[in-house]
């Protein structure tokens, strides 16, 4: 008997390929000339909201957003510093 866990979502890569899926895969075979690999849409379709969700996507969302945020932050005083030297500097 083996200790090994299977992943949280692994069930995902048992499920059949639905209809509408075949469909979907058709197509963006047809669009892109790329030949996909069918599980891999799947699973990337039917994951996608579950990677959004999860804390490591989070995180990076929020790290990002932070970075923005300060980098916005560093080019207001920036602009208030050049402002501030142009008014002195015209005296």
């Amino acid at each position: 008997m083996s200790n090994t866990k299977k992943p949280e979502l692994a069930a995902y890569a048992e499920k059949d390929i639905t209809p509408v899926m075949r469909e979907y895969i058709a197509w963006l075979e047809k669009e892109t000339g790329y030949k996909v690999d069918p599980i891999s849409v799947q699973l990337s379709s039917m994951l996608r909201p579950a990677f959004q969700k999860s804390p490591g996507n989070q995180k990076r969302m929020a790290d990002a957003k932070a970075a923005r945020v300060t980098a916005a932050q560093a080019k207001v005083e920036r602009r208030a510093e050049r402002g501030a030297k142009a008014k002195q500097e015209a005296k």
